[in-house]
């Protein structure tokens, strides 16, 4: 019986869809592994899974946001300028069909509105290679409050 549950364990392990085995490693601006800042828009981010493969980046495939994306005033009182982390599954047509925020900011109304429009964007499906039809990206996403509401 224990036999029979290692192996269904390992199984769902096996299984697991690969956002769940995706990581944000953090390197620093050398370039050099450790030193993780606490502020992943400190640093020069990048996505990997457990085998040690990087994600794609999505951004080189961008075709167009359907929902644009509108600065909430509650942001304003923090002032966020940030850049968003997404890991996004794009499917054959260029839509994303699965998204995850990887680093949220302090305004859920900012986090809410970024990820609206990144789960309405599209991507050039024909200048994706066929094999990564399906397969997860990250997506590099820039937050600036409107240039007349800056101080």
């Amino acid at each position: 019986m224990k036999t029979v549950r290692q192996n269904q364990n390992q199984q769902q392990e096996q299984t697991e869809p690969e956002a769940d085995t995706t990581a944000l490693a953090q390197v620093d601006s050398t370039g050099q592994e450790g030193q993780a800042s606490d502020s992943v828009s400190s640093t020069v981010s990048k996505f990997i899974t457990r085998d040690g493969k990087q994600l794609e980046p999505a951004n080189k495939y961008f075709l167009q946001e359907d929902v644009p994306f509108e600065y909430p005033l509650e942001a304003l009182a923090w002032t966020i300028e940030d850049v968003l982390y997404f890991q996004i599954r794009i499917d054959f047509s260029g839509k994303v069909v699965d998204f995850q925020l990887m680093n949220p900011t302090q305004s859920q109304e900012l986090n809410d509105r970024a990820t609206e429009t990144v789960k309405n964007t599209r991507f050039d499906n024909g200048r994706i290679p066929a094999e990564l039809f399906d397969h997860w990206f990250y997506y590099k996403y820039e937050v600036h409050p409107p240039a007349q509401l800056r101080q």
